[in-house]
């Protein structure tokens, strides 16, 4: 009996360096593996777009592309992500102004006649609820001729209209940042106009404003901050609009578009000598 103690003391001895090895090495990784859960790793990504990605639209057997319209939405902001003028994706859908939308309902996003208005015995589609956002009620816009334009910022953009960006396409308006030190700064309103959606941002930006200059030309504003206009405001040209966020060297500030139709046209001829 006193030799199996004594064996047995022999083996615990033997064993017990390895056991603390052991257990020091599943601690340390554990530590570590909690760690990079909080600190390090994939970090989340944040959905900034007006709606998933996932989702962006569905296509049909038929080869009709149809978007489920989500909470927030408008026809404008639709129109945008997409490329298209707000008035062929009305006429598309049936939908007459002030083109009142509603979460759930298919839009068509197939436009053939950009600049046509609803067919006079269309009929709108069904209201499943209540609208995604009431749109703006104001009186009509002045003539595009009449527009006078001013930059939304005095800094010099670093990013102009047409220049290759990352992925291998192209800008499809102009980029802002921020100089050093500088933590924020207001966005004007380029030209008088009704401010058609104010809200989730697309494209990587928190927020976003789309203003409705004419029955042609629209501007958009795309940065992280504060919205200082609401949705069915008319603002006046150089009324401030945003404060934007500076993002810090190398990332933009404010991302501006200018569309006419609903396709991206370079800013520079509208606004005007470029700011110094």
């Amino acid at each position: 009996m006193a030799s199996d103690a004594v064996h047995k003391r022999q083996i615990i001895h033997w064993l017990w360096p390895l056991f603390m090895r052991t257990h020091k090495w599943l601690y340390g990784v554990s530590v570590l593996g909690l760690c990079g859960c909080l600190q390090g790793g994939q970090p989340t990504i944040a959905e900034r777009s007006a709606t998933p990605q996932r989702s962006v639209y569905v296509v049909n057997p038929d080869g009709v592309r149809r978007y489920t319209v989500e909470k927030g939405d408008t026809l404008y902001a639709i129109a945008w992500r997409f490329e298209l003028d707000y008035r062929g994706l009305a006429a598309a859908n049936a939908i007459v102004s002030p083109y009142t939308i509603y979460p759930g309902q298919l839009i068509d996003l197939t436009v053939q006649h950009s600049s046509a208005a609803p067919a006079a015995g269309s009929k709108p589609r069904p209201k499943p609820g209540k609208p995604s956002r009431v749109p703006p009620k104001s009186a009509p816009l002045p003539s595009e001729e009449s527009v006078d334009w001013v930059w939304p910022l005095t800094d010099t953009p670093k990013v102009l209209f047409g220049a290759k960006v990352a992925g291998g396409g192209s800008s499809k308006g102009l980029d802002f940042h921020l100089t050093k030190g500088r933590r924020s700064k207001n966005v004007q309103a380029t030209a008088a106009g009704d401010v058609v959606y104010a809200g989730s941002g697309i494209g990587g930006f928190e927020r976003l404003i789309i203003i409705k200059h004419s029955a042609d030309l629209l501007s958009a504003y795309g940065f992280d901050g504060t919205l200082l206009a609401k949705e069915g405001q008319r603002v006046l040209a150089g009324a401030h609009i945003a404060a934007i966020k500076n993002r810090g060297a190398g990332h933009s500030a404010l991302h501006f578009e200018l569309r006419k139709k609903g396709k991206p046209i370079d800013p520079v001829p509208v606004l005007g000598k470029l700011p110094s």
